[in-house]
């Protein structure tokens, strides 16, 4: 499935910013980065991600994250496809949000990082 993000509603209050940041957190650490190149990653989800995938709307999350135009997910080989605005949505912020497997004391600095997106 594709979906064109360019026309997303943005998330009218804190409290659905925080619900949008803490699933992408909740997701971040089953994704791997197959492939990235600058405004355009591919990530792969993996098995211990399956369930949270089952209870995440990823589509409808992702379309509300400034910055990224357009998504397609597979759900049958578990990836996401993202083209993204390099400038809003940096390759750092990337890089941290896949290292949270290994690196869980990193999320407080992603969450502010991702926190930052809406300002």
């Amino acid at each position: 499935m594709t979906a064109d993000t360019t026309d997303k509603p943005s998330p009218s209050s804190v409290a659905e910013r925080g619900a949008i940041i803490a699933d992408l957190l909740l997701l971040a650490p089953h994704t791997e980065i197959v492939h990235h190149i600058p405004g355009r990653i591919r990530l792969r989800l993996g098995k211990s991600g399956l369930g949270v995938l089952a209870r995440t709307d990823v589509e409808t999350l992702l379309r509300h994250v400034p910055g990224i135009r357009s998504l397609r997910v597979n759900r049958l080989v578990g990836s996401l496809t993202l083209e993204y605005d390099e400038s809003r949505l940096p390759h750092g912020l990337w890089e941290r949000l896949a290292a949270l497997r290994e690196r869980p004391d990193l999320r407080g600095e992603v969450e502010e990082w991702l926190n930052d997106l809406w300002k």
